[in-house]
This record gives C-alpha cells, structure tokens and sequence, in this order.
C-alpha cells in the first residue's frame, strides 16, 4: 500500500501526514505500523486547570493506538506523533485535540464506535475483544462508559411480562414492550411491587394517562399496579395465560384417569404378574392416556383438521389408528374425561366467536355450568372456576378488538420478545450484569428496528 491509500482508506479526508509505514508480522498475523502527525495541530479550547485560553508550543510524543484491521488477515496499529502544548499562565501540559483518538484513549475513535455496534448485535465480549485484537476489559470498558440507552415513550397499549435473566432482586426481569410499534419500552431488573410502583411514579401522570390498555398475565402483582399507576387505562388478562389455566385442569383430570386405570390394571393382573399388565385392558388405556395427552385440549373446530386425520399406533396395536379415532375411543371409554372436553370445546367457542359485548354473560353461564356439575371428579376443573370470577373483568377484557392491532389485544409480542432476550443471554453463556445486558438488549431491538 502506498501514502495515499493509506490515506484515504485511514484517514479520509483528515488533514494529517503520514511519515513512516512499516509491515511486520506479529504472532504470525500481519501487521501494518503507520506513524503520522496532524498538518495543523489545534490546542484545547482553554485551560482546565485556571482556564486560561493561552498556549504555547511544546514537543511532540510518539502515542501509540488501536486501529481497525484493514483485512481479516492484517492488524493495524497508528503512531500519532502528538503535539503537546504549554498553558502560558500555570505552564500545564496539555495535547493537542485530535477526532482521530479521544483523550486518554488507546483505541481509536473508528474502532470505538465498531465495538461498540458489535456489542450491540449480541456478540460476546470475548469475541468481540478477539476479532479486534483488544482486551475483553477494554471492550467491556467502552460499552458501559460509552452506551447510554434511555426508555422510550409509553404507548396507548402497553405489554408487560417477565422473563428469568441477571435480575437484581429476585430471578425475573420485568420487561414493557410497545406492540403498535414493536418495539422494547423498557426492561427492569426486579419484578417486585415496591420497586415497580416506585419506578413508575417517576414517569409523569400525563403520559401514564394516555396507556388505554394494559395486558399482563395472572401475576396478583399486577392488579394493585395497573389500577394505582395507570388509572385511566383498562386491564386485560393474556388470553393464552388464562385458558392455559383451564387447559392444566383437563390434564390433571387426565392424570388422575391414568392413575386409576393403572391401580385397576394391577389388581386385576396381580402384583406378581406384572408380565401380563401389557394384555390388560385397563392397562392399554392408561398408554393411551399418557402417550396422547395433546388430543384432550385440541380445539376440534378451529384447530387444523389435518392433526386429527393423522395416523399413528396406540399401545398393543400394530393397526394404524387417526387421531380422531383414538380421541374417540379415550373419550367413549372415560365418562369424566368426556365432560370436560365437552366444557373445553364450548369454552374455546366462547373465545373464537363471542364478541366483547356478550362475553361476560356466555362466560359466567360456562362458570356456573361448571359449578353445578354433580360430579366431584373433575374438582380441579372447579377450582380454576374460582380464579376465573377472581379475574373476570381483566378476563372479559381479552375480547376486546384493538383497530391498531387488528384483533384481539394479546401477550404474544412480549413472548417473542422474551426469545430475543433468552438468546442474547445464550449467546454470552449467562449474564450476571443487569445493566450491561439492558444496554445490550435495547441497542439490539434499536438496531433491529432501523434495519427494518
């Protein structure tokens, strides 16, 4: 390479000489020294120690800094051959003001800001330190003092959620995202009431009363906060988090269905002859019980149809069975199971076509079908009945229709952007500092967000 590609490739536009280049080899990888000077030297604005704007001409010093590697193959190091200057008033030495490197740097200013970005994508901090030939402490360095990330605004719907990361109090970190915009409001390292409250009086009323919808999970937490710090908005319960409510009874009822077949398998075989358990009846239901537990919770007239005309074999049967017919024969055989799929069914037609109008009466009868049902075996079906009238507002909120979003205002974004966070976490093998992973996390989905 000669003066001027150098030049132009390093150094632009900037107005510097170049005086010396050398190439070496440094632990067998190429190595290009430039050695330079600036054409026009400017002195700081004043004086930091009395402010005197005054300063005479020193000497030079060779500095010596981190630079971009020009190829993958060739590290580069710059020798600024910097001028210093002399305070006239209280003869304090201070160097010349450069854009090339800041004060008391050894990396230079284009570097500076390539870690920085690199950081930002999600990379490690030992490989980002490794592909640019610097100390993992030094890219740990400039990421902390240099990124400096600020919430953004709340929106009229607002998703809050937590997810297991370096949280400061507890295990859980608390995450607010904006699902209009998609995009990350916040991310905080404790899921606790006090701190949350606190954190939330620091946002002005004025924007806490534009929120008109908040949703969040079942978490008891939520219900003081969303109703003191967002009085004007209206709490919606995650329709994903309640019917999964549901949807965990249905398969406690089908536990204790497999439980009974296989007590009654064993008596009848008898203890010392478990061999011929795999001939019993009984037996064979209490297989198809466990190895089929997804068709129970299947929603049969909006799920995709395809699923039930697929065939597969059910335990001691080498015949090919759909999975409607193994459905049929677990429900045709299990009177209690029978029931409450039953009640599942109508439930998810409540969800998929009831409007927010209606939704209250269709799931109050639903409720009250259920609680005077004579049959005590499905018990844990009725206590979730319980946490349903617990929450039933935010419930019957869930059908309202959002027109920014075009449907049914949902968790579903925070879900997504959970994964995110978990495979930051991932990539760097755990995290144990709170604020570099937020800086990290939100200059992420910054950059994210203007690629797009």
């Amino acid at each position: 390479m000669n003066d001027f590609s150098i030049k132009n490739l390093i150094f632009q536009d900037k107005e510097i000489e170049i005086i010396d280049i050398n190439q070496s080899k440094n632990n067998n990888q190429d190595k290009i020294t430039i050695t330079f000077k600036s054409i026009n030297p400017n002195h700081p604005e004043y004086c930091e120690k009395c402010g005197c704007v005054n300063f005479g001409s020193k000497d030079y010093y060779i500095r010596k800094i981190k630079h971009v590697n020009l190829s993958n193959d060739m590290e580069c190091e710059l020798l600024f051959k910097q001028k210093r200057f002399k305070c006239l008033e209280c003869n304090k030495t201070c160097n010349e003001v450069s854009d090339i490197v800041e004060k008391s740097a050894r990396v230079s200013t284009v570097l500076k800001e390539k870690i920085k970005k690199e950081c930002s994508y999600g990379r490690t901090i030992i490989d980002v330190a490794y592909t640019n030939n610097v100390s993992d402490t030094t890219v740990n360095n400039i990421y902390n003092e240099n990124v400096e990330i600020e919430r953004n605004p709340l929106s009229e719907i607002i998703c809050i959620d937590e997810f297991k990361g370096p949280a400061i109090e507890g295990k859980l970190i608390f995450i607010i995202v904006n699902p209009i915009d998609n995009e990350v409001i916040d991310i905080l390292p404790s899921r606790k009431q006090t701190y949350l409250i606190d954190y939330f009086k620091k946002i002005d009323i004025k924007e806490r009363e534009k929120v008109k919808y908040v949703v969040t999970d079942l978490c008891p937490v939520y219900l003081y906060i969303i109703k003191s710090m967002f009085p004007k908005a209206k709490h919606i319960a995650d329709r994903f988090h309640w019917i999964r409510l549901i949807t965990n009874a249905v398969q406690q009822i089908r536990i204790i269905a497999m439980k009974f077949h296989l007590k009654v398998a064993i008596k009848e075989v008898g203890s010392e002859n478990k061999n011929k358990l795999k001939y019993n009846d009984h037996f064979i239901m209490y297989k198809i019980l466990k190895e089929h537990y997804r068709l129970l919770n299947f929603n049969t007239k909006h799920g995709p149809q395809e699923y039930l005309r697929r065939q597969g074999h059910i335990y001691g049967d080498n015949y090919k069975y759909t999975n409607q017919e193994i459905l049929e024969k677990i429900l045709n055989n299990d009177n209690d199971l029978l029931e409450v799929y039953e009640y599942l069914q109508e439930l998810y037609y409540i969800v998929y076509n009831v409007q927010h109008k209606e939704a209250r009466k269709q799931l109050t009868r639903w409720c009250e079908k259920i609680k005077k049902s004579p049959n005590k075996n499905i018990y844990p079906l009725k206590k979730v009945i319980d946490t349903i009238y617990e929450w039933e507002n935010q419930i019957v909120n869930s059908f309202i229709i959002s027109d920014e979003l075009g449907g049914n205002i949902t968790n579903g974004i925070v879900e997504a952007k959970n994964n995110v966070a978990k495979t930051i976490i991932k990539s760097s093998y755990g995290k144990n500092d709170f604020k570099k992973f937020r800086k990290q996390f939100l200059e992420s989905e910054r950059i994210r967000k203007e690629r797009k």
